[in-house]
């Protein structure tokens, strides 16, 4: 059988705190000098299926008891749903690029395990929930044409649900919107059913737009920024 080390856990660690008498001086400098982290690696045995790493576990996410680990595979748009207590892959869970259960043929910005073993998932041309056996039970595509959202830039609309999360009675929405041009990130909170929400400001992200890099030709465009991932538990 084949066996794959598997990264599952990147802990944040041991952030020093200064006492009463720590100078200004000080508190202005590196506040990334006493920042530590550790990897956890387990191995996970895949029977005769492949677990896809090309891409880390950024589309992954875990369960209520963390018992499972669910991490979505772009190139077969399919859910590997790995048992963390017997270490190994359970199932395969698939789901179609198009049609009505769609989850979307590009690129997939987010993927994430909702309780009763449903499934978020989130791509520019659409948003919503399916179930396990593929089908899209609640659609969450959010028209710039429908939505008011107060303070929301007319370039970032069209990325509104970038980084979604959704509250426990699925009725309001949170997401990053960018505006890849101006290097700004914006938290939009939506109420889903009023079709309505505001900007909320997160000034401690305004550093993260001075982090990219625009190629432009008379042909095409490409920019690079740094990612976000919120709201993980």
């Amino acid at each position: 059988m084949k066996k794959f080390l598997f990264p599952t856990l990147i802990a944040a660690l041991a952030f020093s705190c200064g006492g009463e008498n720590e100078s200004v001086e000080a508190n202005s400098g590196n506040i990334l000098e006493n920042f530590s982290y550790s990897i956890d690696t387990v191995v996970v045995d895949p029977g005769d299926e492949i677990i896809n790493l090309s891409r880390g576990v950024r589309g992954s996410s875990l369960d209520e008891t963390k018992t499972y680990f669910y991490l979505f595979d772009e190139a077969t748009t399919q859910i590997n749903k790995i048992n963390l207590d017997e270490l190994v892959l359970e199932e395969q869970i698939p789901f179609e690029k198009e049609g009505p259960n769609g989850i979307g043929a590009n690129f997939i910005a987010t993927s994430r395990y909702l309780p009763g073993e449903e499934f978020l998932f989130s791509s520019f041309q659409s948003t919503g929930i399916f179930n396990k056996q593929g089908q899209k039970v609640l659609d969450l595509t959010l028209k710039p044409e429908e939505f008011i959202v107060e303070g929301l830039g007319e370039d970032a609309q069209f990325n509104i649900t970038n980084s979604i999360r959704l509250s426990p009675d699925r009725k309001i929405a949170y997401s990053l919107p960018n505006d890849f041009m101006e290097g700004t990130t914006q938290l939009a909170k939506i109420d889903l059913e009023a079709k309505s929400g505001k900007v909320l400001p997160i000034p401690a992200l305004d550093i993260v737009g001075e982090y990219r890099i625009l190629l432009q030709s008379d042909q095409s465009m490409s920019i690079s920024t740094s990612r976000r991932f919120p709201f993980r538990k």
